[in-house]
């Protein structure tokens, strides 16, 4: 078994479910920090973002990410994972590295895991945040201490990229069936498939 930091998306029990495969109860994720590591909305994703009108557009998408960073710190969740399991998470996170860490358990014990972030030359600024990909954050997150909570917003760099509403689907087909993300609108392929 192996222990993976989640900082982002990965800390919401129904987007950990649909990567898992399994059910995901509060008592398995573990708070924890993640020392000489800052949190940025530098991971981009090509991505479909489905607006109001049902018109799919094409948009690079930022996601969050971690870089190494001098006396910084960010916290997030532990979740325990087997083999199989680590190997959906690897597709989840396409574009992603697993790395090795140390991180910080709420009890103050050490312990080495993995987590996922961009390499240096891939990291991006510019792009579109989605609005549902900070909503699933805000929904994780109000399953835990205000402080946790505080602490989460107050250790994540600002980003200048503008919040987009709609839904989204990653572009690559393998990613959006380890994360379960499709957008269900019947008009959705058609659009795709330039029948408008």
């Amino acid at each position: 078994m192996s222990l993976v930091f989640g900082y982002g998306s990965l800390m919401n029990m129904m987007s950990a479910e649909k990567t898992l495969d399994r059910v995901i109860h509060q008592g398995d994720f573990t708070s924890a920090v993640l020392h000489g590591y800052s949190r940025s909305w530098t991971a981009p994703s090509c991505i479909r973002l489905q607006q109001e009108c049902g018109k799919i557009l094409p948009c690079d998408g930022l996601f969050l990410d971690l870089s190494p960073s001098h006396n910084t710190q960010c916290n997030g969740v532990v979740v325990e994972v087997n083999e199989l399991e680590l190997a959906r998470l690897d597709v989840r996170e396409h574009g992603y590295v697993r790395t090795v860490v140390e991180l910080e358990l709420e009890c103050g014990r050490l312990c080495e895991g993995f987590t996922y972030m961009m390499p240096k030359e891939a990291k991006q600024h510019e792009g579109i945040i989605p609005a549902r990909y900070i909503r699933m954050i805000d929904e994780a997150l109000k399953s835990f201490p205000a402080s946790f909570s505080d602490t989460f917003w107050e250790t994540t760099q600002k980003s200048d990229a503008p919040v987009i509403e709609g839904e989204y689907e990653f572009e690559n087909c393998a990613q959006n069936n380890a994360a379960g993300r499709v957008l269900t609108d019947t008009k959705s392929s058609d659009i795709m498939k330039g029948k408008n």
